[in-house]
């Protein structure tokens, strides 16, 4: 049995695919891609703002 010396890289023992940032790093990524950059909490804002808009339109001043 033999034993490797890391010299204080404990980083790694995992391969690079495996490791939690990269897979954060691939989601925002993605999820920057499928929306264009922009926020999806701000595209989801907007929405509902023209669905209020929708649901309760002005009254007429038709007189």
């Amino acid at each position: 049995m033999s034993i490797v010396a890391t010299h204080g890289k404990a980083d790694l023992a995992q391969p690079e695919a495996c490791r939690p940032d990269t897979l954060d790093t691939l989601a925002n990524a993605w999820r920057a891609r499928s929306t264009g950059g922009l926020s999806p909490v701000a595209g989801l804002l907007a929405w509902y703002d023209w669905a209020l808009h929708q649901a309760f339109p002005r009254a007429s001043n038709a007189a």
